[in-house]
C-alpha cells in the first residue's frame, strides 16, 4: 500500500481514514450479536450483498475459499467483503460477535466489495469481551460505543485494503446528481431521457460524463443498483418476491426471477434461502 508523504505517522493516516470514512461514506449496520455457535455452524456456500465484521472472542471457526483456509481465532477481527464466496465451518466450538455492514460509497457501490479474500486484524481479546458486555447493556452510551469501535475498526480495514487515492471518486456535480436521483427513484424501468428531464441536464451530456467518470454507461448502473438492492431485500426482509419486484419496478415477479437468475445463476427464492441463518 502507497501512503499519502502528508502522513508519516500510522495513526496519522488510520485518523485520516476513520474521518473519511464517517464524512464521505454511508456505514449501515444491517444486524449485529454475540453468538456461541457450535458444529452446527456450517455452511457450503456463502455469498452476500454486506460485508461481515467477526470478533472471535473463544474456540475456532474455519473459513474456506478458493486460496486456502484461514483459521478463526481469538485476538483476531475478520472482515468478510460482500460478494465474497466462501465456506464456512466450526469443528467444536465458537463464541464471536457479528456485524453486517455495508459501507456505501459516494457512487453507490459498496467499499469492500470486490476485494474476494478474507482480511484479518489482531484486535485485544478484552476489546471482543468489551463488546459483547456493551451488546448485552442496550443502552444508548452502548450504541454510541458500538458506533465507534465500528468507525475504528472499518477505518483500519479500509488502511490495509487500499491507497488514499483509491478513495477519491472525483465525480463532477452532473454525476452525482445523476447517482442521486436514480438512488432516490430506482426502478429497473427508470431511463436516462426520464433523468435527463427530471435534473434539467441533456442526456448526451450526462451519458458522456457518466461513462467516463464511471467506467460504465447509465443503463448498466440502474441494472447494478436494482439487483443489489433486490440482493439486499432477500437477504434482510420478509418481503413476498411479488413485493419486491413491485418495489424494484418490474412489470411482473416472473419477470423480475428471470433477470435475477440470468445474473446470480440462482432464482431469487433459491438466493433467499442459501442465506438464511448465515451468521
Amino acid at each position: 500500500m502507497t501512503k499519502s508523504d502528508n502522513f508519516n505517522k500510522p495513526n496519522e493516516w488510520s485518523d485520516y481514514l476513520t474521518a473519511t470514512i464517517i464524512n464521505m461514506f454511508q456505514l449501515k449496520v444491517i444486524a449485529c450479536g454475540y453468538v456461541k455457535l457450535s458444529t452446527v455452524w456450517r455452511c457450503d456456500k456463502v455469498f452476500s450483498p454486506f460485508a461481515r465484521l467477526y470478533y472471535i472472542q473463544e474456540g475456532e471457526g474455519i473459513i474456506e475459499d478458493s486460496y486456502g483456509i484461514t483459521v478463526l481465532k481469538p485476538g483476531n477481527v475478520y472482515l468478510l467483503p460482500p460478494g465474497y464466496e466462501y465456506k464456512y465451518r466450526c469443528d467444536d466450538y465458537l463464541h464471536k460477535f457479528f456485524f453486517h455492514i455495508n459501507v456505501i460509497k459516494e457512487d453507490g457501490y459498496d467499499l469492500f466489495m470486490g476485494l474476494n479474500k478474507c482480511l484479518s486484524l489482531p484486535v485485544s481479546k478484552s476489546k471482543t469481551a468489551t463488546l459483547a458486555r456493551l451488546y448485552n447493556n442496550k443502552s444508548t452510551l452502548s450504541a454510541l460505543k458500538f458506533k465507534e469501535e465500528l468507525y475504528r475498526i472499518v477505518g483500519e480495514f479500509t488502511q490495509i485494503a487500499f491507497s488514499k487515492d483509491s478513495l477519491n471518486l472525483n465525480l463532477s456535480p452532473v454525476t452525482k446528481t445523476t447517482i442521486d436521483y436514480i438512488q432516490k427513484n430506482l426502478s429497473i424501468s427508470l431511463t436516462l431521457e426520464q433523468i435527463a428531464k427530471d435534473t434539467f441536464t441533456s442526456s448526451e451530456t450526462i451519458r458522456k460524463k457518466f461513462k467516463k467518470e464511471m467506467g460504465i454507461s447509465v443503463g448498466r448502473y440502474i441494472d447494478d443498483m436494482v439487483f443489489y438492492s433486490a440482493e439486499n431485500m432477500l437477504c434482510t426482509t420478509n418481503y413476498t418476491i411479488r413485493k419486491i419486484s413491485e418495489i424494484l419496478g418490474f412489470s411482473d415477479q416472473f419477470y423480475f426471477s428471470r433477470r435475477f437468475s440470468e445474473k446470480y445463476n440462482y432464482s431469487p427464492l433459491r438466493y433467499r434461502k442459501l442465506r438464511e441463518n448465515t451468521l
